[in-house]
């Protein structure tokens, strides 16, 4: 007769952070100078990203009211339109990883946060919408906030319901569509016993209200944004540079959807929470915020000690299968900028993939020798120093050949502004990255100009 197979027992809870002292402080302390520096380089030069941002910016520069708001009258050259929304959408994203390691903790223990955080910063997406002036990132601070207030106070924490209510207004005012999502889907969750043994009261209903004045005030707003996540057409980009940008922590991300869906075939809480969160964040970049945070759970347990933890197989074959994958990209980066960036522009790509394949492979080092340092540091790392690396080194020689929108605004015959400047198509234009240079200068295209835009 044959023996029954038994299902791996889900990993013991560790009572202690996977790392404490003084080494692990300094490098939390390093990981966030890392995260902060290339959150802040090249705000003031960067070209407008096309799609979210261009449009964004488009907005607020043929807007009166935010331009008096800002110091355009000292700054003749009107950086401060660009440069002011992208500080705002960084210090928007620390924030909401501020309220994420705040909230986050006890639900989900102090040391799975502090590595879900730095999976979230060696994320090679979620750190990019920090720095783009878009909603995206008032959308993750008002919809982390929202959801773990909600789950505290699911949890019995008294007083977080209107601070749950005052976040969820921040998500509705930056994306309507999201917020009202994730609104739904706790409350269907709620509904369904998943969150609690009570099912939601009177008072919860009342959280539509903040929703509903953020879906109106969103919509009256003169400077309405653009997001790059949404449940529009741009949802299946987002989700796919969700997943792609833990490439870094392949095998942790694959070893924590295993655990999800071990947790959920037991009826798990965790499980069934983390589930509501993935759907309610579709829409918003909470949904790769919470796919960092499973990662960094999974760290957590991998040493936590107690017992085998049974995913070890997906975490060291995702890693390998992605430091063979990064070898091969490495190599089309370094062909690349052979060709694009000779001398000193190959030399900065060459540093880029060097760092990010070299600390990728002292993570699997440390992965099958049991190195705890090794196998979280170099793994982190290779993302944070891809990241900056780029930002500081790279970009500067993309932005050489990609400033073409301030060089179009220069070479415009100074006539345009009489004779006017018309698009050939409304729809494409409108989140063209020439746009909000065209009105910075004072061109603003009309339907019945002489001259004609393309966005190619």
């Amino acid at each position: 007769m044959a023996r029954k197979k038994r299902r791996p027992k889900p990993a013991p809870e560790p009572p202690a952070a996977p790392a404490s002292g003084g080494r692990w402080r300094f490098f939390l302390a390093v990981s966030l100078f890392f995260c902060v520096v290339s959150l802040v380089t090249g705000l003031s030069i960067t070209t407008a990203w096309p799609g979210a941002e261009s449009g964004t910016l488009a907005t607020i520069v043929g807007s009166d009211w935010w331009a008096s708001l800002l110091p355009a009258g000292t700054d003749p050259d009107r950086t401060s339109l660009f440069l002011v929304p992208r500080l705002i959408s960084a210090g928007a994203l620390l924030l909401a990883a501020a309220v994420t390691f705040y909230f986050g903790r006890e639900l989900l223990g102090r040391a799975a946060t502090q590595l879900g955080l730095l999976a979230a910063a060696a994320s090679l997406y979620l750190p990019f919408l920090g720095k783009v002036a878009t909603p995206d990132a008032a959308t993750l601070l008002g919809a982390v906030g929202f959801l773990l207030t909600y789950l505290l106070h699911t949890h019995g924490r008294r007083g977080m319901l209107p601070v749950a209510a005052a976040f969820l207004l921040v998500a509705a005012l930056s994306n309507d569509r999201a917020a009202a999502l994730l609104f739904v889907t706790l409350l269907g969750g709620r509904a369904l016993g998943w969150l609690g043994a009570e099912r939601a009261g009177r008072a919860e209903l009342l959280l539509a209200l903040p929703l509903l004045a953020g879906v109106l005030a969103n919509h009256l707003l003169p400077t309405r944004g653009v997001n790059y996540a949404d449940l529009g057409p741009g949802l299946l980009s987002h989700l796919k540079w969700s997943f792609l940008g833990l490439a870094p922590l392949a095998g942790w991300l694959l070893a924590g959807l295993r655990d999800l869906v071990y947790r959920l075939r037991r009826g798990d809480a965790l499980g069934r929470t983390y589930l509501l969160g993935l759907l309610g964040g579709l829409g918003s970049p909470l949904f790769p915020l919470l796919l960092a945070l499973l990662a960094g759970k999974q760290m957590q347990l991998y040493f936590g000690g107690g017992g085998r933890y049974p995913w070890a197989d997906f975490v060291k074959s995702g890693q390998v299968l992605h430091l063979i994958a990064a070898f091969g990209l490495s190599f089309l980066a370094l062909a690349g900028g052979a060709v694009n960036f000779p001398g000193a522009g190959f030399s900065a790509v060459l540093g880029m993939a060097a760092a990010y394949w070299i600390f990728s492979l002292l993570g699997v080092i440390g992965l099958f020798g049991e190195r705890r340092a090794f196998a979280l540091g170099g793994a982190l790392l290779a993302g944070l120093l891809a990241t900056l690396f780029f930002w500081v080194q790279v970009y500067p020689y993309v932005e050489a050949q990609r400033n073409w929108p301030q060089r179009l605004v220069r070479r415009l015959p100074a006539d345009v502004r009489a004779a006017g400047l018309a698009p050939t198509d409304p729809a494409d234009v409108a989140l063209s990255p020439a746009l909000p240079y065209l009105r910075r200068a004072g061109i603003d295209p009309v339907p019945t100009g002489a001259y004609r835009l393309a966005s190619r």
